[in-house]
């Protein structure tokens, strides 16, 4: 369910006590109408011809509202479907089936998942279209390990590089060509049959091809000794090294159609930030490298003259060193704040960042991310928690959580990566 302005602040206290709290919220809310899964696919297959009778995919965080739009489209057409979800929906349109996988790192249940995918896949009729939905968070909810890998080896490389701060273009390169499913995998599996696959994408740039680590999609041409010494710098085993070197066989062609991604709400957000009176820059960079270090640099960014909202997209990664409760987005937001405090107060007199993910979970923290202004560490400091040390710890979620400044929300049901805001000049100047 998609949230309003109402509910995102009354999830986060802080933001409702900011000048500009009620108009940061409105772009929240913006952004998440903006890339609305459900509106998204019943727009694209309403202007498909898939003929009487289709099965339906649907796999990723926004597995379960996509499955629901493509149902309003079809309009009893689909013969069979499965959603596979990182949380259990409380209902599904008929005739889907639901499997939920493990997430960020797969487990048990990804791998069931993953059977669960083959069988169905294999399962249907030649002559049935097959409609495929992704989205962002698929590559771990659903994994088949390729012939002569250990499933608990496939799972310990997603483990190690998230653990590691690899980006996730590099994770899913990895991923990419030892699963089964995925790099086109999916593709080959369905075979002749008629294939169309609709994308959301958690991806800057409309590269569907790495949304979901590309389970229609042949892996992108990054040369294979990069992809080995990055398993060997995570230490994996030869076995790993050894399949990475294996050729694969391209997919069939499957065309994608990319219904939104990180731009989609960035740019929605600015619209709002815009109607302000806001002058609005919209970053067409992607927001990426380790969260404590992105989060720094913004804050300390040149100021511009006036009120000004910068917005870009993306997804950073985190060093895990600590036992703490946190995200990408809390750590993001944390350190911005220990810059904002340090910095030079024509910089940061007024400067405010949000650090957003748009499907309503970060890390390990039970929050969508968090907020940062000048008065924060300060705050924390007051009420006898070190910000630096609880950066540190990778505790970002646990110090924000005491300043009221962790953005709650509960998953969104869309999945498009993070917004960062950065604010300058408040809501009265």
């Amino acid at each position: 369910m998609l949230l309003d302005a109402s509910r995102i602040l009354a999830g986060c206290p802080r933001l409702a006590a900011w000048p500009e709290g009620l108009v940061v919220a409105r772009a929240l809310e913006r952004a998440l109408a903006a890339t609305c899964p459900r509106t998204l696919v019943a727009r694209a297959l309403a202007s498909l011809d898939l003929g009487p009778r289709c099965a339906v995919l649907a796999m990723g965080k926004a597995a379960s509202a996509m499955a629901a739009g493509a149902a309003g489209a079809l309009d009893g057409r689909i013969v069979c479907g499965l959603v596979v979800a990182k949380h259990a929906p409380e209902a599904l349109p008929p005739p889907f089936a639901c499997v939920v996988g493990d997430h960020p790192v797969p487990g048990p249940a990804s791998l069931a998942a993953g059977r669960a995918v083959v069988d169905f896949v294999e399962g249907l009729a030649p002559d049935l279209p097959l409609v495929v939905a992704i989205s962002g968070g698929t590559s771990s909810l659903a994994v088949a390990p390729k012939a002569g890998l250990d499933p608990k080896t496939l799972a310990e490389a997603s483990r190690r590089a998230l653990s590691a701060g690899l980006d996730i273009g590099r994770t899913n390169a990895l991923r990419m060509r030892l699963d089964r499913l995925k790099g086109g995998g999916l593709a080959r599996l369905a075979g002749r049959r008629t294939v169309v696959g609709l994308v959301l994408s958690d991806v800057p740039g409309h590269d569907a091809a790495f949304v979901g680590s590309g389970p229609l999609s042949p892996p992108p041409p990054v040369p294979l000794e990069r992809i080995a010494s990055d398993a060997r710098a995570l230490g994996l085993p030869p076995s790993v090294t050894r399949l990475l070197a294996r050729p694969s066989e391209p997919p069939p062609k499957v065309p994608l159609l990319v219904l939104a991604d990180p731009h989609t709400a960035a740019h929605a957000a600015a619209e709002v930030l815009e109607d302000a009176g806001f002058r609005t820059i919209v970053d067409a960079t992607a927001v990426e490298g380790v969260a404590r270090d992105v989060g720094g640099r913004l804050a300390r960014a040149p100021r511009s003259p006036g009120r000004t909202a910068r917005v870009a997209a993306g997804e950073t990664t985190v060093r895990v060193e600590g036992a703490g409760i946190g995200g990408r987005n809390t750590e993001l937001a944390l350190a911005a704040a220990l810059a904002l405090a340090e910095g030079p107060k024509e910089t940061t007199r007024d400067r405010r960042v949000v650090a957003f993910a748009t499907d309503g979970e970060d890390g390990t923290a039970p929050s969508a991310g968090g907020i940062a202004d000048a008065r924060l560490a300060a705050d924390l400091r007051a009420a006898g928690i070190d910000p630096t040390d609880a950066l540190a710890r990778n505790d970002s979620y646990s110090a924000l959580a005491a300043a009221g400044a962790a953005l709650h929300t509960g998953p969104t049901g869309t999945n498009v990566a993070d917004l960062i805001l950065v604010l300058d000049g408040g809501a009265g100047h």
